[in-house]
């Protein structure tokens, strides 16, 4: 299988779940309520936004694969955690794990793609690549999560968290898959970079913007 393909199967993979937003139904199926729901989406939310720039150094100075690689590692781990949960300690450690794993793959996942398509003088590709992966994902991100609300009311959460897992280990297997044919160290450091928007995020005209749109995030994988 050539390096597209690969992209475009992992990209398929990453973006296939059987839960979703469903979670919250999950979380009171489970006892929990509705402040501790929201507490821990909260620390969600905080945590997807704090954690950008100690994940970015990983990106900025190691390599973007590694980052992602980290990030695969973690989904299948804050899953596990689901399938187990008992209580509200559990779900707050899956509400710190999931927003460090997303933050470990934003924005490595597309630069180490556009990367190696750069090393094979590809990367005019790059756009229509990206295209192709929206046709791709946006369905199947639907059908898979109306899948698992159908096999959530007929067989309980487990099964469809359960499909999860073996997704995102697949997706892990696949990523291993996938060379870095060449780490190249941004001009601008990621730290520079991170510290320059948050600058810019203080204005007054786009803080509250931000912060009305991050409050409705919950542990979404980029794509």
């Amino acid at each position: 299988m050539d390096l597209i393909k690969k992209y475009k199967l992992f990209f398929a993979l990453l973006n296939t779940g059987f839960v979703g937003n469903l979670l919250i139904i999950y979380y009171l199926s489970k006892g929990l309520t509705y402040a501790q729901i929201g507490t821990a989406i909260a620390i969600s939310t905080i945590g997807t936004f704090l954690f950008e720039v100690p994940t970015g150094v990983v990106a900025d100075k190691i390599s973007r694969e590694t980052s992602v690689l980290i990030s695969l590692t973690l989904y299948p781990i804050g899953t596990i955690i689901l399938i187990l949960l008992k209580n509200f300690p559990m779900l707050i450690a899956y509400s710190i794990i999931t927003p460090l794993a997303v933050a470990f793959m934003s924005g490595s996942l597309q630069a180490w793609l556009f990367d190696n398509l750069k090393h094979l003088g590809r990367e005019k590709e790059y756009r229509a690549i990206m295209r192709d992966v929206k046709t791709i994902t946006l369905p199947l991100t639907a059908l898979t999560v109306a899948i698992g609300g159908i096999l959530a009311q007929l067989y309980g959460f487990t099964l469809p968290l359960a499909l999860t897992l073996i997704l995102e280990i697949g997706t892990l297997i696949v990523a291993l898959t996938i060379p870095e044919y060449e780490f190249q160290k941004p001009e601008r450091s990621y730290l520079s970079h991170t510290l320059q928007s948050f600058r810019e995020i203080r204005r007054p005209e786009l803080l509250w913007l931000i912060i009305l749109s991050i409050t409705g995030r919950h542990g979404h994988k980029p794509v």
